[in-house]
């Protein structure tokens, strides 16, 4: 039979599927039960006989049919086999549109990571509220503005994500340094888990040695401290430094409690405030209580925003060591201090327990869950009569120093 049009749409449907050989090397024309009709091409390669689909006959493609069959018996002739070829020629398509799908810049992948399992969870355990602060701080200002934002993470090396974390190391943020390339690190990871790349290029990145900070005010210095306080002009951050001292808070847990989070003389801090992500109790004691009072909102407000910026606790501290004769103090070392004064008196369980540190027993942890909050009164009502012996060198049930 003619390789022709009108011959090939001259074949009929009878209900069978039949095939008819066509005046061409190995080819046939196979016809469904419907009457759709299929070019086959059949061939032996190195003593295997095979066949090889040329394509379905549609009335108007038949130049092209005729092309794909021509180049299968040339390569017959050559010794190729023509469907291991079609299959290889798709495999390559395939992961070129792979390769495509998954082509992503170095801050689009730092934004698809965030929301999948940072914050989205998807992948990763659940963070808390500080951990999606600080993530996302990385993301912002480590990332996004760097030279290699929007390289292609196939194209990254190991030597860019070195200069990545060298400018932050030259501006003198050593730790930050640090946590930028356990980010860096983590998220490339991710990124060969998810088959966006083969191979990580964050592997053995630098890091920098980090000593702990040891630094405790002494009574002396407490004293100094305290009263130097008053050299900060705005009244609101004033109660807010003497917070810190009298309960030994995170600086964020401070700079946004609200009125209605105190309560019979008891400051829930709610979980989404809480840096271990638990819920947190602190008492509120009647020395304490002067420089929490507030009707509603925020209790520390700020002409600028409905509370004063945790940054602003940060900058203010050292302003107030330098007034006081101070040499080398942050606002971390405050907490620091009461930690170790409570530690003294009660030990490090109940000292934890006041600071919210988070349980690193797994078993007591999901088992221990009695709330300490009688010991937790207690050693901060002892607290806050020490730190009232300190300023005012005698102990009383109430500071008196004005705030």
């Amino acid at each position: 039979m003619e390789l022709s049009k009108k011959n090939l749409k001259s074949l009929q449907a009878t209900g069978t599927r039949y095939e008819e050989q066509l005046d061409a090397p190995g080819l046939i024309a196979r016809v469904s039960a419907k009457g759709e009709v299929v070019l086959v091409y059949r061939y032996s390669l190195n003593g295997h006989r095979s066949k090889f689909t040329v394509g379905s006959f549609v009335g108007s493609n038949l130049d092209v049919l005729k092309q794909i069959y021509n180049d299968a018996l040339s390569a017959v002739s050559s010794g190729i086999d023509p469907q291991a070829k079609r299959v290889q020629e798709r495999r390559e398509v395939e992961e070129a549109r792979f390769e495509d799908s998954n082509a992503r810049s170095l801050i689009q992948l730092a934004d698809e990571y965030y929301e999948n399992c940072i914050h989205g969870n998807n992948f990763c355990r659940q963070n808390s509220p500080k951990t999606l602060r600080d993530k996302k701080g990385i993301i912002n200002r480590e990332i996004r503005h760097s030279k290699i934002a929007n390289r292609n993470i196939k194209d990254i090396t190991r030597s860019d994500l070195i200069q990545l974390l060298m400018v932050v190391n030259n501006r003198g943020a050593k730790v930050m340094a640090n946590r930028v390339r356990a980010f860096v690190s983590s998220m490339f990871n991710w990124a060969v888990d998810i088959s966006y790349i083969a191979v990580s290029p964050a592997v053995r990145l630098p890091s920098n040695g980090e000593i702990s900070r040891t630094r405790v005010l002494n009574s002396s210095e407490v004293k100094k401290f305290w009263d130097a306080i008053d050299v900060i002009e705005n009244k609101d951050q004033q109660c807010a430094i003497r917070a810190l001292l009298l309960t030994g808070q995170r600086r964020n847990e401070i700079a946004t409690v609200e009125a209605h989070e105190i309560e019979d003389g008891w400051w829930t801090i709610p979980e989404e405030k809480s840096k271990n992500g638990k819920a947190h109790r602190v008492y509120i004691s009647n020395e304490a209580w002067p420089y929490f009072w507030n009707d509603e909102g925020y209790v520390f407000k700020s002409s600028r925003a409905n509370h004063i910026n945790r940054s602003t606790l940060t900058h203010i501290v050292p302003e107030i060591a330098e007034a006081a004769g101070l040499e080398d103090v942050r606002c971390h070392d405050l907490r620091r201090t009461v930690a170790t004064f409570i530690q003294g008196q009660f030990q490090s369980a109940v000292m934890d327990k006041v600071l919210n540190h988070q349980e690193q027993n797994r078993v007591t942890a999901a088992y221990g869950l009695y709330d300490f909050d009688k010991e937790k009164k207690a050693a901060l009502i002892w607290w806050n009569n020490k730190l009232n012996e300190i300023v005012n060198g005698r102990t009383s049930k109430v500071i008196s120093i004005a705030a």
